[in-house]
């Protein structure tokens, strides 16, 4: 039998400050795949997963994250994945502009 490995997830300090901590990524996640084990994906609710954005204490560095990092079919940073996008495009236009 092969031995699994476990790694230890390093995430920023930030991290352990946001409101969404301890909730599952798949709450912020629009996906239909199903999850580790064959088990369904609950209904996605976009609402649902910006709450846990609104008023949260990390939240524009959460934004920057998932802008840097390309991230899309998720809510990050209160923003979905159409919102990611546009904000993106955004930046690169003020960095365009800036240069």
């Amino acid at each position: 039998m092969a031995s699994r490995i476990k790694r230890a997830l390093i995430f920023p300090e930030w991290h352990t400050r946001a409101a969404c901590r301890g909730v599952p990524g798949w709450v912020f996640v629009n996906d239909t795949e199903p999850l580790r084990g064959g088990r369904p994906r609950p209904s996605y609710n976009e609402a649902k997963a910006k709450a846990y954005c609104k008023g949260c204490p990390v939240r524009e560095r959460c934004l920057d994250e998932a802008i840097a990092m390309g991230e899309e079919d998720t809510v990050r940073g209160g923003l979905n994945s159409d919102e990611l996008r546009k904000e993106r495009q955004r930046r690169r236009g003020l960095a365009s502009a800036a240069a």
